[in-house]
């Protein structure tokens, strides 16, 4: 999805503004995975 996003904006002129979107997605999407392993990793360490 943001690969498809980042094809259709990359034509156009508005700056570096058009990358905050997927930027956000990928970050996002990211800070949830690395809570739960930490979460899932305290667990299995009891």
């Amino acid at each position: 999805m943001c690969a498809a996003y980042l094809l259709l904006m990359r034509g156009r002129e508005t700056g570096f503004l058009w990358v905050l979107p997927p930027a956000a997605a990928l970050f996002g999407g990211a800070i949830c995975l690395q809570l739960g392993a930490g979460r899932i990793a305290r667990e299995a360490m009891r």
